[in-house]
């Protein structure tokens, strides 16, 4: 059974939505990275920050050269991601990590689901392989580092008394 060919127009539409993933992972971990009071956290999210700037400007790369729009990360984008929303609703550090973990989570599979078409462009296949190994290595680190703490508390909405409920 063949996978189905990625036609130019949707490779664009593909590589515009995985930009847009990595502006919001860096977005993500900018502001972890602020939170977070574990230094050596900290460290960790910073060169998960790094790593999906780098994946983020190659992407751009790869979309401009097919015939999309240049990414500006200095172009104001729209209002707070899930990610961000997320990550300002937590309480603590490891419900942080928590957050971050998920997200991680959220983008590998969109990498796994991107390939397992067939992209036909290698620049472009080899980029959403980096994409996926990376969210892969990140994921496992958080999940390590997230779920042995004890402050892991996401809050999940509001109670009668206008205090919030964790899980």
């Amino acid at each position: 059974m063949s996978k189905p060919k990625v036609e130019p127009q949707n490779l664009v539409q593909r590589l515009s939505r995985y930009v847009g993933l990595e502006a919001d992972a860096v977005e993500a971990y900018a502001l972890a990275a602020c939170r977070l009071g574990d230094l050596g956290a900290v460290d960790a999210i910073g060169k998960f920050r790094m790593q999906h700037e780098r994946q983020r400007d190659e992407l751009a790369r790869l979309l401009a050269a097919a015939g999309g729009e240049a990414f500006d990360p200095f172009r104001p984008r729209r209002p707070l991601t899930a990610d961000l929303r997320t990550l300002a609703a937590c309480d603590g550090d490891g419900a942080m990590l928590v957050a971050l973990r998920d997200a991680e989570r959220a983008r590998m599979l969109e990498y796994e689901a991107a390939l397992r078409g067939q992209v036909s462009d290698p620049g472009a296949r080899n980029a959403l392989e980096r994409g996926y190994f990376g969210c892969r290595t990140r994921l496992q680190w958080l999940e390590r580092h997230g779920l042995e703490r004890s402050d892991v508390r996401i809050a999940v909405g509001a109670t009668a008394g206008g205090r919030r409920r964790a899980r």
